[in-house]
């Protein structure tokens, strides 16, 4: 009889989630760093930074792009080109001369007209038509705008008018959800100390789905200090909840039974 063990199964990438979504919501220098892995994800953060152009769906690895920089970083001057070096790779160009078309990758630029290196989604048209959205200077029904973005970014027009419907679309849903979010505020606002089940919510473990101002009706209600973080108000709720409202509970639950034995007897004495 032979007896084994499956070690549980987990994936090489993201297997410090937890500490990695902690180190994105610190906002303070100092509360980074105290999250474990603190200086792994600063270093794996500063190699991105360094060597990657990020864009709109877009990420592309530079080959010792921290020399443009003026500083080359350990990694590079360790693991030096094995044969020649290269240069790097110019993104796409629309062709001025052939509309729909890219210049060939030998006379793709690769500064602009003031000789500094490209942008990132300088000719991407998902962030082009991005920008003239926002600022309000493209619409879907303005054909002749369409049609200049269609030329000059090698896109079919009837692809442009899509996507800046959807835009559109996607402002109209964020409005409604904003709109949606207010209405929650206004009504949690609105709420007042006795339409909380507090025994309920404290019991079940549900005390950490209230917000701050939600939690603050319940101290300031008992006298209990509002400063410190949110987990130090929690536990400042339950410590007086277990401690004072419990104990009262059972006061009152011990004076009822003795009105109640002394109810007893007064009837049994009367009926003697």
């Amino acid at each position: 009889f032979i007896k084994c063990y499956l070690t549980p199964k987990q994936s090489p990438f993201f297997f410090n989630k937890k500490y990695l979504k902690q180190f994105q919501s610190c906002t303070a220098a100092e509360s980074k760093q105290q999250v474990p892995g603190y200086h792994y994800i600063t270093n794996v953060l500063n190699f991105i930074e360094r060597h990657y152009r990020i864009g709109e769906l877009y990420m592309e690895y530079i080959r010792d792009g921290c020399r443009e920089n003026g500083e080359v970083c350990k990694k590079c001057s360790e693991k030096d080109w094995v044969g020649p070096r290269f240069s790097r790779v110019p993104a796409p160009y629309p062709d001025p001369d052939k509309p729909g078309h890219y210049t060939s990758v030998f006379n793709t630029p690769t500064t602009d007209n003031n000789g500094q290196l490209r942008e990132v989604d300088d000719v991407a048209p998902r962030a082009v038509i991005k920008r003239p959205y926002k600022a309000g200077t493209i619409s879907p029904d303005n054909v002749e705008q369409l049609k200049e973005v269609s030329i000059r970014y090698c896109v079919e027009e009837k692809d442009v008018a899509s996507y800046v419907k959807h835009l559109e679309e996607l402002k109209m849903m964020s409005a409604i959800r904003e709109n949606e979010r207010r209405k929650k505020r206004e009504k949690e606002c609105s709420k007042t100390y006795e339409d909380y089940d507090w025994n309920t919510l404290i019991d079940s473990g549900k005390l950490n789905s209230l917000k701050v101002m939600e939690l603050d009706k319940y101290l300031k209600r008992h006298d209990l200090s509002t400063i410190g973080k949110r987990e130090d108000k929690i536990k400042r709720i339950k410590a007086d909840f277990y401690i004072n409202r419990t104990n009262d509970a059972a006061i009152d639950a011990e004076t009822s039974d003795d009105d109640t034995l002394s109810g007893d007897g007064e009837s049994d004495s009367d009926d003697d």
